[in-house]
């Protein structure tokens, strides 16, 4: 049984940590071919898999700050499952790439304490994730997340023909690599 699987049998509510169940292709025009939802946070964002990419997690957001519309947030379920435990659930991970280092950590912080105050769901969620699975906080999440990202070639993900359209791409030579800045 895979990590995703076990986290799934645990029942936790995905909505209160921005992780929820959704479609499984995603079907918006910045969701890389290939590529398999494991949940949703909001608007659209969602974290997935991408068939040849291995057990990389991915955040596919249609609006983002920067203009990357993916970006591989853990190098597998395990450590994103990790990433929400030391960041209160899906946002800062999603964010994580526009922040500086400062700011993801006053997000995390102001995030947290808001969270435990109004919503027990959320510290419910993320406490079944932990003694369920036997999982700790990731140390340093930003760290982290900022050099799975820094060592990715999003030149490696390929899109739909819809995604070069909204763009303003030139679509890839077939056989080439697709994708470019996702």
């Amino acid at each position: 049984m895979t990590e995703y699987e076990r986290f799934m049998r645990l029942g936790v509510d995905g909505e209160a940590i921005g992780f929820a169940p959704g479609e499984e292709q995603g079907g918006y025009f910045c969701t890389p071919l290939g590529a398999h939802a494991l949940g949703w946070d909001v608007e659209g964002v969602h974290f997935c898999r991408i068939d040849g990419m291995g057990e990389t997690v991915f955040c596919v957001n249609p609006m983002p700050l920067c203009g990357e519309n993916v970006r591989p947030v853990a190098r597998n379920f395990r450590d994103f499952l990790r990433l929400m435990l030391a960041t209160g659930g899906a946002a800062a991970i999603e964010q994580a790439g526009d922040m500086t280092r400062a700011q993801f950590a006053a997000f995390v912080q102001s995030k947290t304490e808001m969270e435990n105050r109004l919503r027990p769901a959320v510290r419910q969620a993320l406490e079944r994730i932990a003694q369920g699975l036997d999982l700790s906080p990731m140390d340093d999440p930003y760290g982290y997340i900022e050099a799975l990202q820094a060592g990715f070639d999003a030149g490696a993900l390929r899109f739909s023909d819809e995604y070069y359209d909204a763009k303003g791409l030139e679509r890839p030579e077939h056989g080439e690599k697709q994708g470019g800045r996702g």
